[in-house]
């Protein structure tokens, strides 16, 4: 469990002890999140059926309420399916028309009766008939009809989005090239793919299932995208270990809000163009996985909110070119690699409320042209006479140093900065508590009328010590 102290926003203890405390004040909040352990299937639940491995298969086990709707809709494409829907009824469709049934509560066994949630349960079966699945859809309805999709028909009670019965998925499909999951199956706790597949695009595939806790799933040489994949999949906890990513050119926000993620296996990722947001809100991930970069520019947000990131590798970010908010909110981090930095522009708020922050190695700042909020609220944060943890910043380039050091409270001397270039300097040291001794800066280029957060409005706010 992750048990944090904050006082006003400011870090001040744990349960663990494992803290500084840094504002002893008044109006503490306690923060807790816990993360959920590794996933069990309920023993309550049917036991799926087996599958041959390369065979075409489909097992799904769904609730099935006696006073409640139990609609379910999927498709198939790629050959003649059948449909064997648990409850005594099985039927064949052609390729590429979509199934549907409200399954029958008086069909199914009663020994499948869960007390618990006051339904029985039904394995649904789809099997091919004289050939291969290449898609595979449940996701939502589309105008009522069994035309391929058009515009969604939210009047339809096959309108699953928002509320299905499924709650397990154990298949195969070795030539599958595309999967549709859809988004907010309410009861969906696993999804199980045995064997390899030919999907290209697995973006989105998993998004906002909220309930869902496992996925074992093959991402193959074939698949270029990924971006949102797990997206808001706030319960998971095990995700696929046989991931190649060679050619994935976006991971834009994968894992992002996925709450109980602990741990992410090693990725190899040299053509993705887009990390950002990669990781956001992933509240139980203490250590970044090494990631073998290459063609990467963005990497804006990737660990927003990590707020039990301890550790980051070193990665090659000799492309990227944007680094703001990348550490935004990571409370525990204490320091990073030397990354290369040459190519980044745009750093605001990388370091945005890191509150343990305590160094920052010698990167180079030199193409930087923006930093607004890039140490705020950094408490640990200290240089002085025998700490020298801030290097000698090149800010050549940088027309914007808004908030800055903003209650840098532990901060007692200001770092040397080539601040020539810099327009706004408002707030730039404000609340730093602590600050003694300020360089000489450049404030030629400086500009603005000394409010509205313009020019050096503030610049030097509640620094006591000067």
């Amino acid at each position: 469990m992750s048990n944090v102290i904050l006082n006003k926003g400011r870090i001040i203890g744990s349960s663990d002890g494992d803290f500084d405390i840094i504002q002893p004040e008044e109006n503490l909040l306690v923060a807790t999140y816990s993360a959920p352990q590794v996933y069990t299937r309920p023993v309550e639940w049917l036991p799926m059926p087996s599958i041959t491995p390369g065979e075409d298969k489909i097992h799904m086990l769904v609730a099935v309420h006696q006073n409640k709707p139990n609609y379910l809709q999927l498709k198939i494409t790629g050959t003649t399916y059948s449909v064997d829907w648990g409850d005594g009824t099985v039927e064949q469709f052609s390729s590429g028309i979509k199934a549907r049934r409200d399954i029958n509560f008086n069909g199914t066994a009663t020994a499948s009766y869960y007390e618990p949630h006051d339904y029985r349960q039904a394995i649904v079966t789809i099997t091919p008939v004289g050939g291969n699945f290449t898609q595979f859809d449940i996701h939502h309805d589309t105008d009522g009809t069994s035309s391929p999709d058009q515009d969604v028909n939210y009047s339809s009670p096959y309108n699953l989005d928002g509320y299905s019965n499924i709650m397990d998925v154990y298949m195969s499909a070795p030539n599958l090239t595309t999967l549709s999951i859809g988004y907010s199956h309410s009861r969906l706790e696993q999804f199980i793919y045995e064997g390899t597949n030919q999907i290209t695009a697995m973006n989105s595939l998993f998004a906002s299932n909220t309930r869902l806790r496992k996925v074992d799933i093959d991402i193959t040489s074939n698949c270029t995208r990924m971006d949102t994949m797990f997206g808001s999949c706030h319960s998971l906890t095990e995700i696929p270990q046989n991931m190649d990513t060679t050619n994935i050119t976006n991971m834009n926000s994968a894992f992002g809000s996925c709450y109980s993620l602990k741990t992410i296996p090693g990725l190899t990722a040299s053509n993705c163009v887009d990390f950002a947001a990669l990781f956001t809100s992933c509240y139980s991930l203490e250590e970044a996985p090494n990631i073998v970069m290459g063609a990467t520019a963005a990497c804006n947000s990737m660990f927003v909110n990590c707020i039990t990131l301890r550790e980051v590798p070193l990665y090659d970010t000799s492309s990227v070119t944007r680094m703001d908010s990348m550490f935004n909110n990571c409370r525990l981090l204490e320091t990073i690699p030397t990354f290369n930095t040459s190519n980044v522009t745009n750093m605001n708020s990388m370091f945005y409320q890191c509150y343990r922050l305590r160094k920052v190695p010698p990167i180079d700042f030199s193409n930087v042209g923006t930093m607004t909020n890039i140490f705020y609220t950094c408490y640990s944060l200290t240089n002085d006479r025998f700490n020298r943890n801030l290097p000698r910043i090149n800010a050549s380039n940088c027309t914007n140093m808004h908030r800055m050091f903003m209650y840098c409270t532990r901060m007692k001397i200001a770092p040397y900065m080539d601040t020539s270039s810099v327009v706004n300097m408002s707030q730039m040291f404000g609340v730093c508590t602590s600050l003694e001794s300020v360089p000489l800066y450049d404030t030629s280029s400086v500009v603005g009328t000394n409010a509205n957060d313009q020019g050096m409005y503030y610049m030097f706010q509640s620094c006591y010590r000067l």
